[in-house]
């Protein structure tokens, strides 16, 4: 387990003021966004140790494994606010780790791709993510790992990385 963090521990819970249901989906809203934490914090950690960012592995892994993206797209993904994400991509093309230039499709929008140095980078780094990620699932068993996948799959699938279920129409 990375250093540091702790396992959750169960919650005794009030009575929901909505029943069974409302609970269920209460707990299931803290219990996603406290594994997204747990992950995040360990992954970045690791990276921290060898000097890298979570933030520049997130952006150098989205453009890797799907190609150029609008700079909004980009922040979507990312979680990011556009400002903010606006001035890591400075830092990454000062770096030479992105490029930038207008979207052939719409003039007014940039659209960001991944650079060979980028690249290198991000497979570089990576081998901590998976070490952090790997140290925070410690407590599941290889199995669980690849149900867990399956279900977060369903729930926001891989072939969308840009937009959620919810916007496509």
């Amino acid at each position: 387990m990375v250093a540091g963090l702790k396992r959750a521990k169960p919650v005794k819970h009030a009575k929901s003021t909505g029943g069974a249901k409302n609970l269920l989906a209460e707990e299931l809203y803290r219990h996603v966004g406290r594994a997204r934490r747990l992950l995040w914090t360990a992954a970045a950690r690791c990276l921290e140790e060898q000097g890298e960012s979570i933030f520049t592995w997130q952006v150098l892994c989205f453009l890797v494994r799907h190609g150029p993206h609008t700079q909004r797209d980009l922040a979507y993904a990312n979680a990011q606010h556009p400002a903010g994400l606006s001035r890591l991509l400075e830092e990454l093309e000062a770096e030479g780790l992105i490029t930038r230039a207008a979207d052939p499709r719409d003039r007014r929008k940039s659209l960001v791709k991944v650079t060979a140095k980028g690249k290198t980078r991000f497979e570089a780094a990576s081998p901590a993510v998976w070490r952090g990620v790997d140290d925070a699932l410690g407590a599941l068993t290889p199995k669980q790992r690849v149900d867990l996948r399956a279900l977060l799959g369903i729930l926001v699938p891989v072939d969308l990385p840009a937009k959620s279920k919810a916007q496509v129409g």
